[in-house]
């Protein structure tokens, strides 16, 4: 995920990486995964990610958060990649998958 902030730092564009370790991932782990199913996955990655991308920046930026990384100073851009590069991205695409994927069964 990558968020583009403009000249005054409010968010413009998110770019989500359809093509990340994340998502690989949970589709190498999900066996017989019809294209109906991945489909729902990758839209459900990009809905949860640019959702919670927005949610992020608009907290940090209307609560007027500083951010930090031990004495050095973070972009809220930079902050948001961090984020989502690690195990936040993972948690969305995982968070109810398994409950969701039993009801299309049914």
């Amino acid at each position: 995920m990558h968020p583009l902030l403009n000249g005054e730092g409010n968010l413009e564009k998110i770019f989500i990486n359809m093509d990340s370790r994340v998502l690989r991932n949970h589709f190498s782990k999900q066996i017989g995964l019809s294209v109906e199913n991945k489909e729902l996955a990758e839209k459900k990655y990009i809905s949860s990610v640019y959702f919670h991308t927005i949610f992020l920046f608009s907290i940090t930026k209307n609560r007027k958060y500083e951010l930090k990384q031990g004495d050095r100073s973070v972009d809220v851009g930079d902050y948001l990649k961090d984020v989502f590069s690690s195990y936040y991205a993972d948690f969305l695409l995982n968070f109810g998958t398994e409950q969701l994927m039993v009801s299309l069964a049914e």
